[in-house]
């Protein structure tokens, strides 16, 4: 386990090994291995939802009430 924590960096570093602690800690009949999985398993959904903020999203313009699609980047240029 600590060659894999060592190619990790940031924050997937610290999301895998508190899955992994919890996992061991609060799940019954746990094992090196299934926290291993579990750790994974949580950077597969981080990964994810990072994934689905670089598309467009739903926005709304509070001063006029229109909703408009548009990714962050957009969003941000539109606004600065």
């Amino acid at each position: 386990m600590n060659d894999f924590i060592n190619t990790l960096t940031g924050i997937d570093k610290v999301l895998y090994r508190t899955s992994y602690d919890f996992h061991l800690k609060y799940s019954p009949n746990a094992t090196p291995e299934s926290a291993h999985q579990a750790g994974l398993e949580k950077l597969k959904n981080t990964q994810e939802m990072m994934a689905q903020l670089e598309g467009e999203q739903n926005y709304v313009d509070l001063s006029t009430g229109k909703r408009f699609r548009c990714t962050e980047a957009q969003l941000m240029s539109k606004y600065s």
